[in-house]
């Protein structure tokens, strides 16, 4: 059962140790080509919001490095947040001269970056793990990065009939359009795009926007 940060460590822990990680991926064929290509298009979608060259950005849930290093070649500086160790091991394993692996689950991030230096705030595939509790918890403290004007580019399942908070690590928390709205309110910014699909979650029929990217604005 979900117990929050403490078990989401443990679990992810294990499965950055596992010879086969990389084949939990979603898109990802269990290759190296299958697992560089899944990165890229994730980098992608955030590319496609804004490239900013000079820009710095913090990807909260970085895991092995999937799409880091793809944003590593894009932006100025990259903060790869994780949770679990071995994860920033490997991440660190990749040599990226200008990536810096933080050890954190968001609610001390304060203490390792600081405060309102941060121009994009990332995190893909990441926050539908948590639940809303955890997120709630630790969103709004990671928001406190950015500058003004900065924008948190983020994925969370959202359909017109959430559900209910996931029950094991690994399952999809669902969020609804006034999850959306207390989030962003709890983070004191902006939603500019919810991403929002129609009825209710079904794994026979994902909606056709469970993959983008929200945005939330930090006001200039």
């Amino acid at each position: 059962m979900h117990d929050g940060f403490k078990h989401l460590e443990e679990e992810w822990s294990k499965a950055a140790r596992r010879g086969d990680a990389r084949n939990a991926v979603a898109l990802c064929d269990g290759t190296d080509a299958g697992w560089d290509a899944s990165g890229a298009a994730s980098a992608q979608r955030l590319f496609n919001i804004a490239l900013l060259a000079g820009a710095y950005v913090l990807e909260f849930g970085c895991g092995l490095g999937r799409v880091t290093r793809h944003l590593s070649a894009a932006y100025r500086h990259v903060w790869a947040v994780d949770l679990a160790q071995p994860m920033l091991d490997a991440v660190e394993l990749l040599n990226l001269p200008n990536v810096t692996a933080v050890k954190s689950n968001g609610s001390d991030i304060g203490t390792h970056i600081k405060l309102g230096t941060i121009d994009v705030l990332y995190s893909d595939y990441v926050l539908l793990h948590n639940r809303k509790r955890e997120v709630f918890a630790v969103w709004p403290k990671l928001m406190e990065t950015l500058k003004p004007g900065g924008f948190a580019a983020f994925q969370v399942p959202v359909y017109e009939q959430g559900a209910c908070d996931p029950l094991s690590w690994t399952d999809v928390g669902i969020w609804s359009v006034d999850d959306m709205t207390m989030l962003a309110r709890a983070c004191g910014c902006t939603a500019e795009k919810v991403w929002i699909n129609p009825g209710h979650f079904s794994y026979e029929a994902i909606g056709p926007y469970h993959s983008n990217l929200h945005i939330f604005a930090k006001s200039k």
